[in-house]
């Protein structure tokens, strides 16, 4: 985790998937601070965006936690996503004790 300055999630099977969903959770909980970019190549994770919107809209989850990934459409804009989004605030902690 600290050795990393961003994560880019690029598309790939149910390892990848659990992978972003524990990195996901460790930035919700603020264990991770840094930029997480899905690169939706090819609307790859289209359907995962969607899920997880929906968790939003029906309080399953906060929407205060939809701004933990930004989203790529090109492995160039990735990059950009990764030098433009600031770190995630220490003070989310606060919500993950709720």
């Amino acid at each position: 985790r600290s050795e990393s300055d961003a994560a880019i999630i690029l598309p790939g099977g149910c390892g990848t998937f659990a992978e972003m969903m524990e990195l996901i959770t460790w930035k919700q909980l603020g264990l991770y601070l840094k930029p997480i970019v899905i690169l939706n190549t090819n609307s790859y994770f289209d359907s995962l965006l969607q899920a997880l919107q929906q968790a939003a809209e029906q309080n399953f989850m906060r929407v205060q936690h939809t701004a933990i990934w930004r989203v790529a459409q090109t492995p160039e804009e990735a990059l950009r996503l990764v030098l433009e989004t600031p770190l995630w605030d220490t003070s989310i902690r606060r919500f993950a004790a709720i």
